[in-house]
């Protein structure tokens, strides 16, 4: 499982087109990046904070966020108000301080976005 963010940067560089190409980077340092945490205790490669791209923090803690309000075959979902305590008290890794702060105040937009989706069958 831990091989999915450095098996999609090799997918990745099949389909690249322009070596410097802005949108490619940002690609790939979010196939890459997107497990890393705040404390270097994430992967593939146990980047800190500071080293990480914002971008690539947003994406994981939207899947992070996604993950615990998804049921799933292997677990139950669980609400929204929890998976975001969860998140903010550290409980599913550590997030940045910026990009908690972020999340913090795009919470309202996350649960409307999960709402909305259940209502319409997803979740």
């Amino acid at each position: 499982m831990k091989k999915h963010t450095t098996y999609g940067c090799e997918i990745l560089e099949k389909f690249k087109f322009e070596e410097d190409s802005e949108f490619y980077n940002y690609c790939y340092n979010i196939c890459r990046w997107h497990h890393e945490k705040s404390d270097g205790k994430g992967y593939p490669d146990g980047l800190v904070e500071k080293d990480i791209p914002i971008y690539a923090q947003a994406v994981a803690i939207a899947d992070c966020f996604d993950a615990l309000v998804s049921k799933r075959v292997y677990k139950s979902s669980v609400s929204c108000q929890e998976s975001f305590d969860m998140i903010q008290n550290g409980e599913c890794g550590q997030f940045g301080e910026t990009i908690l702060d972020c999340f913090s105040k795009a919470k309202d937009d996350m649960f409307a976005v999960v709402d909305k989706s259940a209502k319409a069958g997803g979740y």
